[in-house]
């Protein structure tokens, strides 16, 4: 069907009248066939039940065009089904789910030339409702009932895209108090997440920190076992106050790290019109994580641009965005973190002595990769029972680049028994040792989504669409659920240090030459390891990875 002749790209979110509705009544205890009707007038009486006692509902959805041509309504059923239950509350009569996702069909069928095209950023509304028609003076529910649905096309609720917001509260960033617990929770969550989104024999990466800090602001908006779980895997089961008062001094320690560190944190939540969202939600999220708030049509390829904008800004440009494509139209809030840290070793490589030499993978290949060389010199080595593996400090003082060989080769059997201690002892396990490094120089990068990784944690609840209690983020059509988790992670290991980047979103001088007076320990990292910018203070990942191929 031709479209008719509209300005897509210009259109505002208001009426435009259409060709077609459809309409129902209830009389004598029952709906009648209902029709596709060209009037878009309704005539009352004055005494009518809906200008009287209000009684009356209303859904609305989206309808659009993919980008294969069809046109497609966003999960009418669940619409038809809140209005059943919205319809038993009020005392009004049940128009059928069945019946309900029909009269869509046909209402958006009949109005098809007014779906805007694919990639226009506009869509279809489509508004359902019912109400008390007959005249009703006392006090009761009316007799008879019109439901009724019209369409129109819109475009962005946000003409011009994201408006920032600022919440009431007015407060400066909260104090931050470390946590030992909640340490210890996130060394541990860390690992296991890493062990989870890895593929034997592919490289993984995954920032436990970014991860941490976007899920805690989602926790700020959970209730009963949903806010447990959260409580559980990121915090060790301490209350929320101490999750949100730790998160901040993670916060307050690595944005003000010395030497010549960059690290930028950022968090932002991204909200839809359609949601109503607590005060309290917003202002813990501000005060806590230092989040920023924008309001925007999440179904569009405009605040796609923006979203993506702002990760690209917040990492540095290491990372170009978080978002593929709009979100799905139910979709109402988008939290997201980003996080970008640039480190120079305490003592740096040198680069004539970078050379390659194979690099043995876990299948026996043998691939030629160039390596950092130390030209032997005191390093913290780490030789336990498990591990092998050397902390490679960095100028700021307080972070540190980590990398760890299991003793015996088996590097999924390592990370499977990985836990919030293992940290804490091989950093305790380390010795000053006259040693020759030999390490990948190397660019890994990692993405994809942690919803099932998560789950395999324990994190389960905010992901089931009837369990999740998420009544503190605000009010919405319905009841709120994590529908995605997406996480992006970038490194480059080089000559002079590191530098990496993340973002997570729920649907973040040179030492004189030592004099060789006794044989030097040998550590070539020429087969896979584990590695990770690590905490040497608070013994936490802020990003952990698998080096497994060149």
């Amino acid at each position: 069907m031709e479209k008719k002749n509209i300005d897509w790209g210009n259109l505002n979110f208001g009426y435009i009248q259409t060709e077609k509705r459809y309409v129902s009544y209830f009389k004598d205890g029952s709906w009648d066939e209902g029709i596709l009707t060209d009037d878009a007038n309704i005539v009352l009486n004055e005494c009518s039940g809906v200008l009287q006692y209000a009684q009356t509902i209303f859904e609305g959805l989206k309808a659009y065009t993919t980008e294969d041509g069809h046109i497609v309504a966003f999960r009418p059923d669940l619409n038809g089904e809140r209005m059943e239950d919205s319809a038993r509350r009020l005392e009004m009569p049940v128009f059928a789910r069945e019946r309900f996702v029909d009269a869509v069909a046909q209402v958006v069928a009949a109005n098809a030339a007014y779906v805007p095209p694919y990639g226009s950023g506009a869509t279809l509304y489509v508004r359902p409702y019912m109400f008390g028609v007959n005249s009703v003076i006392g006090v009761k529910p009316a007799d008879v009932y019109q439901f009724r649905i019209f369409c129109t096309p819109v475009g962005p609720y946000f003409k011009g895209g994201v408006k920032p917001l600022t919440p009431d509260s007015g407060s400066a960033p909260a104090a931050g108090i470390p946590s030992d617990t909640a340490d210890r929770a996130l060394g541990d969550f860390g690992g296991r997440l890493l062990f989870q989104v890895r593929g034997a024999g592919e490289n993984a990466l995954v920032s436990p920190l970014s991860v941490l800090l976007c899920l805690s602001m989602c926790a700020n908006g959970a209730q009963g076992e949903t806010l447990q779980e959260f409580l559980d895997i990121l915090g060790g089961g301490v209350d929320l106050d101490t999750l949100n008062a730790s998160c901040a001094s993670l916060l307050e320690d690595y944005l003000s790290l010395e030497g010549s560190t960059e690290c930028n944190i950022a968090g932002s939540l991204w909200v839809d019109d359609r949601l109503s969202a607590n005060a309290d939600f917003l202002s813990r999220c501000t005060e806590y994580y230092r989040a920023g708030i924008y309001q925007a049509d999440l179904d569009t390829q405009r605040t796609v641009d923006q979203v993506n904008a702002w990760v690209k800004e917040q990492t540095h440009g290491m990372i170009d965005g978080i978002l593929d494509e709009p979100l799905t139209p139910d979709a109402v809030l988008l939290l997201a973190n980003a996080l970008y840290l640039k480190n120079t070793w305490a003592n740096e490589f040198e680069a004539e002595d970078t050379g390659e030499q194979p690099f043995y993978t876990a299948s026996g290949e043998e691939i030629q990769t160039e390596f950092l060389h130390n030209g032997t010199r005191s390093e913290r080595y780490i030789c336990t029972e498990t591990e092998r593996g050397v902390i490679l400090p960095y100028d700021d003082g307080r972070l540190a680049f980590v990398a760890l060989v299991p003793q015996d080769g088996d590097l999924s059997g390592y990370l499977a028994k990985w836990s919030g201690d293992t940290l804490p002892q091989v950093l305790s396990a380390a010795e000053d040792t006259l040693l020759t490094l030999s390490l990948p120089k190397f660019e890994a990068e990692w993405s994809g989504s942690l919803v099932e990784p998560l789950k395999a944690l324990g994190l389960e609840l905010p992901f089931d669409e009837e369990r999740a209690q998420f009544g503190g983020v605000g009010l919405a059509d319905g009841p709120l659920r994590i529908s995605d988790a997406l996480h992006k992670t970038r490194i480059e290991v080089n000559e002079n240090g590191t530098e990496a980047a993340a973002v997570a979103a729920m649907i973040f001088a040179p030492t004189a030459d030592m004099p060789f007076t006794t044989e030097p320990e040998v550590l070539i990292l020429d087969r896979p390891f584990v590695y990770g910018i690590v905490d040497l203070e608070r013994g936490i990942p802020l990003f952990l990875g698998t080096f497994e191929t060149p």
